[in-house]
């Protein structure tokens, strides 16, 4: 099973304040995050369905 650590806001607000975390700029992360995002989204559900016709219940969203 793969655990995904969800960021709180203040750290994820911290993280996109400071260039030196990541070395992108927060419109380049902006823009990262409304490319990629719907993306993740998409494929998690996919996911999440085969879990569900497998049987298997995901307390974890």
């Amino acid at each position: 099973m793969i655990m995904v650590r969800v960021v709180g806001s203040r750290a994820r607000a911290a993280i996109i304040r400071s260039q030196r975390i990541t070395g992108l700029t927060p419109d380049v992360i902006a823009e990262l995050v409304a490319e990629i995002g719907p993306l993740w989204h998409k494929r998690r559900q996919a996911a999440l369905a085969s879990r569900a016709a497998d049987g298997v219940v995901d307390l974890v969203t």
